[in-house]
C-alpha cells in the first residue's frame, strides 16, 4: 500500500491505495447463495479482458400470480447500445410467482476511444490501467411486472481475481445495497487505484492520476463545496467520483464528465493544475454542483444542466479570483458557440443548448429575481423548504414565478419560443458593451509567444497552448495565466494588453503540470493592432 500522507497534510487527505482482492466465488457457492424475501440478486464475473458475465436473479415473492410481461431497461443507455453491447438478455420475458427469475448475459466492455461520443461516458470501459464499469451499464432496471423500487435490499457478489473499488458498500466480495437506486448509480473500477478523501468523505478515486493530481482535485473540491454551501446550503453528499486521464486519443475533444446522483465521473487532462476556470477545473465544478442542485424529471434538461453550469461557472469564477468582467465576456462567448451550434436559438435543441443556452438563460433569469428582490439562490433555498429537505428542484418553477414573475415567464417562453441574447439581460441590469479598443493582431502574439495554436474552450481563464514552434519557451498544454501583474481572461485579452505595452521586456506567468513557472520575453517587434474582437460589458456610469 503506498501512502504520501507528508505531501497531503495540510490538505487534510492522505492518498493512499484502495483496494479489495477477492478469490473468484466458485459454482458451488453460486448455488448456495440465497436470495428471500424481495432481495435481488446480482452476480457479476470480471476479469481482465472481455465481457462481464453477469447473473441476474428476481425472487419468485416479487412476481405477480398471473403470467405478466417483465421489460429490461438500461436506464442510461439507449436501445442502440443495447443492440451491441448487451447479449443474452431478451427486452421482455414473461414472468410468475411460479419460480424464481434467472437470467444469464454478458455485457461487452471496448476502449474508451471506441465508444459512440453521444453515449461515451454511460457505458462501461477499458482504460490502460482498469476497467471502469458503471453499474447502470451492467444491471437493468425491471418494468412492468415488478418495480425496481420494491427491490430492497439487493445483495451483489463481484468476482474477480483483481483488485477494485466500488462505491457500493460492505466488504470482501459481498456487498448488500438498501436501496437499489444505489445500485442503479453505483461505480465497480477493477484495478489498482488510488484513493483520496475530500469533505464530506467523498472518496476521489483514480487509476492513473497521480498523488499529487489528485490532491489538486481535493483542494479544487474543498474549495467548490464552501463556496456552494454558502450559497445554496448544505450539497447531498457524493460517495465517490471517479477521475481519469483523458486518452490520447480523445485529448482534442477536452475533458468532460457525467453525475449520477450520488457518484460522478471526470475525464481529466495529464497537465490540470488544479485551477476551477480551466476546462478540466470546470467539469470537476459542474459535476460537484451537481449536488448542490439535484435532477428531476420533471425540469427540462436544459434547466437542470444550464443551472447547473451556471452555478458552477459562479463558483469557478469566485475561487479563482477573476477579473469581475469575466463573467459576462464568458457568457457572450457561451452564446456565440449556442448560435453556432443551435441557429434556432432554442434551449434544448442539442446537447450544447442544454449548457449553453441553459448557462445564459439562468442568468437572465437571476437578473429578474434580483431586481424583483429575489435570486436563485434564495429560490433554491424556499423550494427545499416547501419540499421539508427533501433534495429536489421540482419547485424551482414555481417559486421562480412566485419571486417575480418576468423572471418566470422567461422560464414559460423558454420551453417554446427562441431565447433572446445575453446582451438583452446585461441591458436590464445597466450594463452596456464598452467601445472596441486597439489589440495586437493574433499573428503577432502567436509570432511573439513562439506559438501556432491555442485552445479556444468556451470557459476557461487564461491561454491554453495547443501547439509551439521549435524557439517557444512554452509547451502544448501550458496555460498562460497573467501579463506582469494582470490576470489574463483569454486571448484577446493578452493581445489588448500587449498592444497598450511600453515595457521593452515582460513577464508571462504560466501553469505546467500543477507548477506555476515564469517566462521573462523580450516585447513584440511587430506592434500591427487591429480592433479588439472582445465582448467586455461594464456598468453603466
Amino acid at each position: 500500500m503506498r501512502r504520501s500522507c507528508l505531501l497531503l497534510l495540510v490538505l487534510s487527505a492522505c492518498a493512499t491505495q484502495r483496494a479489495v482482492v477477492v478469490a473468484p466465488v466458485s459454482k458451488q457457492e453460486m448455488s448456495d447463495v440465497e436470495s428471500p424475501g424481495t432481495r435481488l440478486f446480482v452476480h457479476l464475473e470480471v476479469m481482465a479482458t472481455g465481457p462481464v458475465k453477469v447473473q441476474l436473479r428476481v425472487p419468485r415473492s416479487l412476481l405477480p400470480a398471473r403470467p405478466t410481461a417483465l421489460t429490461f431497461e438500461f436506464i442510461r443507455l439507449p436501445d442502440p447500445w443495447r443492440v451491441g453491447f448487451v447479449r443474452g438478455l431478451p427486452t421482455t420475458v414473461m414472468v410468475s410467482s411460479a419460480e424464481d427469475l434467472e437470467l444469464d448475459y454478458e455485457v461487452s466492455v471496448e476502449r474508451l476511444e471506441r465508444l459512440p461520443g453521444e453515449t461515451r461516458m454511460n457505458g462501461a470501459f477499458d482504460l490502460a490501467r482498469g476497467r471502469h464499469l458503471p453499474f447502470w451499464s451492467l444491471v437493468p432496471a425491471l418494468r412492468g411486472a415488478v418495480r425496481s423500487e420494491a427491490l430492497h435490499p439487493a445483495e451483489v457478489v463481484i468476482d474477480t481475481p483483481f483488485e477494485f473499488a466500488t462505491s457500493l458498500d460492505g466488504t470482501g466480495k459481498r456487498f448488500f445495497v438498501d436501496d437499489v437506486n444505489a445500485l442503479y448509480s453505483g461505480l465497480l473500477l477493477v484495478g489498482s487505484t488510488r484513493e483520496v478523501r475530500a469533505s464530506g468523505g467523498l472518496r476521489l478515486v483514480s487509476f492513473d492520476l497521480d498523488d499529487a493530481a489528485l490532491a489538486r482535485v481535493a483542494t479544487l473540491e474543498r474549495k467548490v463545496n464552501a463556496t456552494l454551501e454558502a450559497q445554496t446550503g448544505p450539497r447531498q453528499p457524493l460517495h465517490l467520483l471517479a477521475l481519469h486521464r483523458i486518452p490520447d486519443g480523445l485529448r482534442r475533444n477536452g475533458a468532460f464528465g457525467v453525475n449520477v446522483q450520488e457518484n460522478a465521473i471526470a475525464l481529466l487532462s495529464p497537465g490540470f493544475d488544479g485551477a476551477a476556470m480551466t476546462a478540466d477545473g470546470l467539469v470537476v465544478t459542474h459535476e460537484l454542483t451537481h449536488s448542490s442542485l439535484p435532477g428531476s424529471g420533471n425540469l427540462p434538461h436544459w434547466i437542470e444542466e444550464g443551472f447547473t453550469e451556471y452555478f458552477a461557472l459562479r463558483a469557478a469564477l469566485a475561487i479563482d479570483g477573476a477579473p469581475s468582467e469575466a463573467l459576462r465576456e464568458l457568457l457572450s462567448t457561451a452564446w456565440t458557440f449556442f448560435v453556432q451550434d443551435s441557429p434556432n436559438r432554442r434551449a434544448g435543441a442539442t446537447a450544447l443548448g442544454d449548457y449553453a443556452g441553459g448557462l445564459v438563460l439562468a442568468h437572465c433569469i437571476d437578473v429578474r429575481l434580483r431586481r424583483d428582490g429575489s435570486s436563485l439562490e434564495a429560490v433554491l433555498k424556499r423550494a427545499r423548504e416547501r419540499a421539508g429537505g427533501a433534495w429536489t428542484n421540482e419547485l424551482w418553477e414555481q417559486e421562480i414565478a412566485v419571486a417575480s414573475a418576468p423572471a418566470g415567464a422567461l422560464v414559460v417562453s423558454a420551453r417554446v419560443d427562441p431565447l433572446d441574447p445575453p446582451s438583452t439581460c446585461f441591458a436590464e441590469e445597466h450594463f452596456a458593451r464598452r467601445p472596441s479598443v486597439p489589440a495586437l493582431s493574433p499573428g503577432a502574439v502567436g509570432a511573439w509567444l513562439g506559438v501556432s495554436s491555442v485552445d479556444r474552450s468556451t470557459h476557461q481563464l487564461g491561454v491554453l497552448v495547443s501547439t509551439v514552434r521549435a524557439d517557444s519557451p512554452f509547451r502544448p498544454g501550458d496555460r498562460l495565466t497573467r501579463l506582469g501583474s494582470r490576470r489574463l481572461i483569454g486571448l484577446e485579452h493578452l493581445a489588448e494588453l500587449l498592444a497598450q505595452n511600453s515595457a521593452s521586456t515582460l513577464r508571462v506567468e504560466f501553469s505546467r503540470d500543477g507548477e506555476t513557472l515564469t517566462a521573462e520575453l523580450p516585447a513584440p517587434t511587430n506592434t500591427r493592432t487591429e480592433p479588439s474582437l472582445r465582448q467586455v460589458w461594464l456598468p453603466v456610469p
